[in-house]
């Protein structure tokens, strides 16, 4: 796919993670432990925190693992949109 331009490339893996294709390589960043509710808008929540975090200028990997916690908090919520995402809530470890 990075062949046909983009510069970046993510395939989500569900709960194995998501793999990352940039012009150093390809890189696996596993998923945090999850107690799945819901996963509709998982997806959707880690590509807004990762692109926040790029927007920031943030490295990759700290993007990537935003986009992580994410994907994480929306699975554990009912709702497509958790209401505990929050700038702060993404960067606790």
């Amino acid at each position: 796919m990075r062949a046909l331009g983009p510069g970046l490339v993510f395939v989500a893996l569900g709960d194995a993670g998501v793999a990352v294709a940039a012009e150093a390589g390809c890189e696996l960043y596993p998923a945090p432990a999850t107690d799945v509710v819901n996963v509709n808008g998982a997806g959707d929540g880690f590509a807004a925190a990762v692109l926040d975090a790029l927007l920031a200028a943030a490295p990759l990997p700290d993007a990537v693992r935003r986009g992580l916690a994410a994907a994480r908090l929306t699975a554990q919520s009912p709702a497509t949109c958790s209401a505990e995402i929050s700038a702060a809530r993404l960067d606790r470890p």
